[in-house]
């Protein structure tokens, strides 16, 4: 588990905690999926729960080694989004309004974004490096992602 003081876009402080989770061995094994699960609380509350492949990890891996260039990590999964560089994590999830809208002919669905943006709140926080130590140190469980820290705690989490 990683903590650290952010700021909204309100300019408020407020806790975030990140927890990674992955399967057990042999559940990774049958299931054949090595994906982690990666959920971001926000004092306590969760704000986003990811399902996170190793090629999303490997690129973290290279964008964490190179600090001196500005980079953004990117996980899209399915109707979540979330971009991350060192000093901002910002969480988008997209969601059915329930309309189509006609664009050159085609039907095409209406969506709706909702978009939660954090800020750290000092120079020595670098996000790159908080979530690439916590899917490094993922507790084993046997599903994913995480929806709450009490199911995190259960799975031998400690918060």
């Amino acid at each position: 588990m990683q903590k650290a003081v952010v700021e909204t876009r309100e300019g408020k402080g407020h806790e975030l905690v990140i927890v990674a989770q992955k399967y057990r061995p042999e559940l990774a094994e049958e299931r054949q999926e090595p994906n982690l699960g990666l959920s971001f609380f926000l004092d306590e509350n969760l704000v986003q729960s990811l399902i996170v492949s190793q090629s999303e990890i490997r690129l973290l891996r290279v964008i964490a080694d190179n600090p001196d260039a500005f980079y953004t990590w990117h996980v899209d999964d399915l109707s979540h989004q979330c971009f991350v560089c060192e000093s901002t994590i910002i969480c988008v999830d997209i969601s059915y309004v329930g309309k189509s809208v006609e664009k050159h002919g085609l039907q095409r669905k209406a969506l709706e974004g909702c978009v939660f943006r954090m800020d750290r709140a000092d120079s020595a926080t670098n996000f790159l490096d908080m979530i690439l130590d916590e899917l490094d140190n993922a507790i084993e469980s046997d599903s994913l992602p995480i929806y709450s820290l009490e199911s995190y705690r259960i799975a031998g989490g400690v918060v």
